[in-house]
Order: structure tokens, then C-alpha cells, then sequence
């Protein structure tokens, strides 16, 4: 047998359900296990040209620099915590400790001055037009009177104020503000003194007027025993997302009034991340699924099913893709966001390529309702023919093409079924 014959396996599957919503639009993946590493987040630089994933070895942080393709350019070793955000013109970034780094040469250049001491940094937010940056401390604020919110100066990275709730039983969980700098959002939760520790009794989110610097609504009434963990405005300043385990409320900004609202609860699952598109014209979020949703009809429209989907999540994105990582399995996740389909459902027919990053085999599966008798050949990236051969895949199956024996490199499968042409790519390291 020669040296490129293709060892061809077919495994049944017993439904196509199974991947009727599977991973058609996932450009790549990179597993961190083969770096001995757990990966925390990620992010793309502002350019949306490369990728930098934050991932941990024993204790160490390593932050990997990844071209769009897929391949590790560069791993970074001297940050004491992951890259939390790039200024926008790409020459800084601050990490999770709000430390600011220059970008190029990856040196601190500065650190958080005239900080509440006493309390770590639980959550914080900078934005560079209104030259603002937010600090709250959740679960890290020690006392009932340190319940406050932090303002600090991004390019000085000077705090100038320190502001207390009213409520002085407030504990502030996460924050944000409007792009047009009139409305600050609070997550928090109402915490009494009981003996030596503190008593949550109820949960709440609070809209501020950002320049009175004082609150003026309240969206979710008091005694609702509901975790809120998160909030989020949209940069259009016309949505605001308040997360809970189990639910979303999603508000108008304009009226401050209830849109629509994401129940949970009875699918047990919890949301693990949500981000508004950079149009604000969708929703990111993640269930059991990785969702689309369309905030101009208030309606899915998209899908992505990933192995382990409860602990995936969506970290970053440009105009076309999203940037995914799921701490389970170690794995980072480049989605094509693009798609304008319906929500995929068992009835379309369809080649999924599940591992696009791959060793030395491929893996294919097929939701179409009859056997298929292929043709196919794999290119790489300038368009050479590196192999051609045929495939039989039954119906509502999976195959296993394995001996590949390439170069590693970027790669696509070609085929045709009925008139459509499949290019599936996939990255051999």
C-alpha cells in the first residue's frame, strides 16, 4: 500500500440530530493541552489581526500570540496577569491587574495610582473616548463601608474619585457606562451584617446618571432572590443586558424599560457569557449553545454547537469573527459570525468538518438523508492538489480520513454534492 493511500473509517451515527447544529462555522481551534496549559481568555489586538490568548501553566501565565490562521507567532512570559484590553490605537494594553503595558515591546510603562488599598480589583472598564475608567470590587470589597465604585484617569492611571452608594449595604458586582457618557450601570446585591460575616438578602441593577454621579432607577425591584452577575450597555448606548445564572433582562435605554426577557431556568442552563455585535444590531450568548440573536426582530438566528458547551465562552470579536474559549477542554475557538441562515435544523442537508485543527486526520460528517459516494481532493493554501481520492459516507454518518501525512499548514477538503461546493478548512500542526 502505498504512502498516501488514505485509510477511510466510517462510524454510524444512530441520529442527525446529533450535529444538525454543529460546528460548519468554526475556522479553527487550538487545544492548550498540548502546551501543558489552561486557557483563561482571549482577545484580538485592535486591527482584529492577531489573536492573544491568556492561558496558565502551575501557577505561571503565558499569553500566546496567534496569526488568524491558527499558528502561535509568539508566547509572552513576563505579564503577571492576562492582557484584559488594548488601547485603540494598539500601542498599550492593561491586564486584569490594571497594569498598563506598551504593546510592542510588552515592558509595564505604568500601574493603578491612588487605589482603594483594602480591597482587590474584582471588575473594571476603561473607555478612551470619554477618557473614564470604572473599578468595582464584588466579593473583594472587606467591610459594609467599603462598598464603593472607583474613577480613575486611563492615561494617567490616576484614581480622582471614590463614590459610595447611598445604600451603604450595597455591594457593587459589575459595572459599565454608556458611550455617550450619560449613564452608568450597576449590578449589586444588598448585604446586611450577620455576626462576623455578611448576609445576602436581595439583588438589584441600577441605572446612574453618569454626571450626577447619582442613581435614578431601579430595573430590578428589591427581595427578587436572583443573582445578577453582570450587566452591559450596548456602544450605541440604546440596550442594556442584565445577567443573571439563569436569565437575561434585556432594557431600552431610552425608557429604561424591559424588552425582552431570556428565561432559563427551565433548561437548567446557565449563561456563560453575552456580548452585544459591534453594529448592535445582534446579541451573543451562551447556553447550551452559543446563540445569535437578531435585536431588531427579537428572534434567533444563528447557532453554533460546540463540545462542552456549557463552558464555553465568547470572549472577543471583530466585524466577521468571534473569538470563543471553553476552560473544560482547554480550547480555543475561532467562529465565522457571517452567516445570515436561519437557525440550523435537522432538516438541512450538510458536510460539517468538526476538527479544524488536526494532527494527522480529518473528521467528516454528513446530516444528508442519503448515502454519498464522494469525490474529493485537499488542496492547501496556494491551491496545489496534495491528495485526491474517494470517500462513501452513509447517511446521517461521520468519517474518519485518517493518515493525512502533510506539512503542517493550512489546508481545505473540496468536494461537490448536487451542484454545491464544500471548502472546508482545516489547519495541520
Amino acid at each position: 500500500m502505498k504512502k498516501f493511500l488514505l485509510n477511510i473509517v466510517l462510524i454510524l451515527m444512530a441520529s442527525v440530530s446529533t450535529y444538525s447544529q454543529e460546528v460548519g462555522d468554526t475556522l479553527w481551534t487550538y487545544n492548550f493541552n498540548k502546551e501543558w496549559s489552561h486557557i483563561n481568555s482571549a482577545l484580538f489586538s485592535p486591527d482584529g489581526q492577531w489573536i492573544y490568548a491568556n492561558a496558565d501553566y502551575q501557577g505561571s501565565l503565558f499569553t500566546y500570540k496567534f496569526s488568524l490562521e491558527g499558528k502561535i507567532i509568539e508566547k509572552i512570559n513576563n505579564l503577571k496577569s492576562g492582557i484584559h484590553q488594548f488601547s485603540k490605537d494598539g500601542k498599550f494594553f492593561w491586564t486584569d491587574s490594571l497594569d498598563k503595558y506598551d504593546a510592542i515591546t510588552f515592558k509595564k510603562v505604568d500601574s493603578l495610582k491612588n487605589h482603594n488599598l483594602k480591597s482587590k480589583i474584582y471588575k473594571w472598564i476603561i473607555n478612551e473616548d470619554l477618557n473614564i475608567g470604572l473599578i468595582v470590587h464584588g466579593f473583594e470589597a472587606h467591610s459594609l463601608k467599603d462598598k464603593h465604585f472607583e474613577i480613575f484617569d486611563p492615561k494617567t492611571m490616576t484614581v480622582t474619585q471614590l463614590i459610595q452608594n447611598p445604600d451603604s449595604t450595597a455591594r457593587m458586582w459589575d459595572i459599565d457606562i454608556s458611550s455617550d457618557g450619560k449613564y452608568i450601570a450597576l449590578s449589586i446585591d444588598k448585604a446586611v451584617a450577620d455576626g462576623v460575616n455578611e448576609r445576602v438578602v436581595s439583588n438589584r441593577v441600577e441605572v446612574w446618571d453618569a454626571q450626577e454621579l447619582k442613581p435614578i432607577k431601579v430595573l430590578i425591584e428589591e427581595g427578587k432572590q436572583i443573582e445578577i452577575l453582570s450587566v452591559k450597555l450596548s456602544s450605541d448606548s440604546k440596550y442594556l443586558i442584565a445577567k443573571g445564572f439563569n436569565y437575561m433582562n434585556l432594557y431600552t435605554i431610552d425608557k429604561l424599560q424591559l424588552q425582552y426577557f431570556f428565561d432559563f431556568y427551565q433548561s437548567k442552563g446557565k449563561i456563560r457569557s453575552c456580548l452585544f455585535s459591534i453594529d448592535n444590531k445582534y446579541l451573543y450568548y451562551v447556553v447550551d449553545k452559543a446563540v445569535k440573536f437578531n435585536l431588531m426582530n427579537l428572534k434567533e438566528e444563528k447557532e453554533w454547537l460546540q463540545p462542552n458547551s456549557s463552558n464555553f465562552l465568547i470572549s472577543n470579536q471583530t466585524n466577521d469573527k468571534l473569538l470563543c474559549t471553553n476552560a473544560i477542554n482547554s480550547t480555543l475557538y475561532l467562529l465565522d459570525n457571517r452567516s445570515k441562515t436561519s437557525v440550523l435544523d435537522s432538516s438541512q442537508e450538510r458536510l460539517l468538518l468538526v476538527n479544524q485543527s488536526i494532527n494527522d486526520y480529518i473528521e467528516i460528517h454528513s446530516t444528508y438523508k442519503q448515502d454519498l459516494n464522494l469525490t474529493y481532493n485537499i488542496t492547501n493554501i496556494n491551491g496545489k492538489r496534495m491528495r485526491t481520492s474517494n470517500i462513501n459516507i452513509q447517511s446521517n454518518s461521520k468519517c474518519i480520513i485518517t493518515k493525512l501525512e502533510l506539512s503542517d499548514g493550512v489546508y481545505f477538503f473540496n468536494t461537490e454534492i448536487n451542484g454545491q461546493n464544500y471548502h472546508l478548512k482545516f489547519i495541520k500542526d
